[in-house]
C-alpha cells in the first residue's frame, strides 16, 4: 500500500518530468495546477484516502500491458442497475482498465 509520502514524492517525480519529456517546448499549466491541487489535498487531508470523506479520495488505476502493447489486461466489471434488489442477478458487464476502487 502506498503511504502519503510515497505518494507526494511520486508526485514530485512526475511534475518534474513534464517539461523535457512531455511539454519539451512549454510548460502546460494546467497540468502543473492539477498537480499542485493534488499535492495540496494530500497534505492538507487527514483522510485522503478514505471513501468516507466527502470531499473527495485518493484512487488509483492501472494499465497493464505486455513488453509489446500488443496485449492489455482488462477486467470484467459488474455495474448493478440502480434500485436492484440482486445486483449479481441484473448487472451489466463491462470490459475496462483495473479501475481504483
Amino acid at each position: 500500500m502506498a503511504t502519503r509520502q510515497g505518494i507526494l514524492t511520486d508526485l514530485k517525480s512526475y511534475e518534474s518530468l513534464l517539461p523535457t519529456f512531455l511539454y519539451p517546448s512549454r510548460r502546460d499549466h494546467e497540468e502543473f495546477d492539477t498537480l499542485n491541487q493534488f499535492h495540496q489535498f494530500i497534505e492538507t487531508t487527514p483522510a485522503c484516502f478514505e471513501r468516507t470523506n466527502h470531499a473527495g479520495h485518493i484512487t488509483g488505476s492501472a494499465l497493464v500491458t505486455d513488453e509489446t502493447m500488443s496485449y492489455v489486461l482488462l477486467t470484467l466489471h459488474a455495474i448493478p442497475s440502480r434500485g436492484c434488489k440482486r445486483p449479481a442477478a441484473n448487472a451489466k458487464r463491462l470490459w475496462g482498465a483495473t479501475p481504483g476502487h
